[in-house]
């Protein structure tokens, strides 16, 4: 679809301002809007329904969790300045996960749902290249080895008697747990496979994939479509924070 088709520094230059707005947008209603427009860009790529497995099973128990905290437990957002009630709590909550959501949302449409020609191009657009290209995109092509590991770290933490079931809230309450391990595992993983990659010679025959076919069917249209949305919702942000 034309639409999913920017041109790689367009879709680069996007990404940058779509996230440089959802750090700054601090209300829930200017968040909700951002967010409902990335997930019409995913609903166009034919993507949403990743992203409604990645909000269901990461974004929507952190929610929980953030509601519970600050909005029942503590009653008030963080901060010796900030007001201390239920309503402030549960405002906080609301903002940051929305956040969660729609820097999620960005990367998804942006990012992961690309084919590996495209997102090496992205990548060498911004001047990354050789060693360091080579660790990124095997470092977001991890998934498979990213659940491998999770069930690992279950099983072991089940084995220790250190959790009891598997039941979801469990398995939300061993996040700390999971990410430390994941953290850790990717990065040794994509330094390896980028030795491996590098003493195959296929670091420097990436450089080829610039030159591919498959990366001359951009969009320009696209690309003004993704940078005037963007830039529209930067602009909104920021005015939206300043004037608070």
């Amino acid at each position: 679809m034309w639409f999913a088709s920017p041109p790689p520094l367009y879709r680069g230059l996007a990404v940058l301002l779509a996230l440089y707005g959802a750090i700054l947008a601090n209300t829930v209603n200017l968040l909700a809007a951002g967010l409902l427009v990335v997930t019409s860009a995913l609903w166009a790529q034919g993507q949403l329904r990743t992203f409604a497995k990645f909000a269901f099973t990461l974004i929507l128990p952190v929610g929980v969790g953030l509601v519970a905290i600050w909005g029942f437990i503590r009653q008030g957002a963080p901060g010796p300045a900030a007001e201390t009630s239920m309503r402030a709590g549960l405002l906080f909550a609301a903002v940051t996960t929305l956040r969660l959501a729609l820097l999620g949302a960005v990367f998804l449409a942006a990012v992961v749902n690309l084919a590996p020609v495209r997102l090496v191009d992205l990548l060498q657009t911004f001047g990354i290249r050789r060693r360091t290209l080579a660790i990124i995109v095997s470092t977001l092509n991890l998934w498979p080895d990213f659940r491998r590991r999770v069930e690992q770290v279950f099983a072991a933490r089940c084995a220790r008697g250190l959790m009891p079931d598997r039941r979801l809230g469990t398995r939300v309450r061993q996040l700390p747990y999971v990410v430390r391990t994941l953290f850790v595992s990717a990065l040794g993983q994509a330094l390896e496979r980028a030795d491996s990659w590098e003493s195959s010679g296929l670091i420097e025959r990436l450089d080829d994939l610039r030159n591919s076919p498959s990366t001359s069917d951009y969009s320009r249209v696209a690309g003004f479509v993704w940078l005037a949305l963007s830039i529209t919702w930067g602009v909104a942000a920021t005015l939206r924070l300043f004037s608070t």
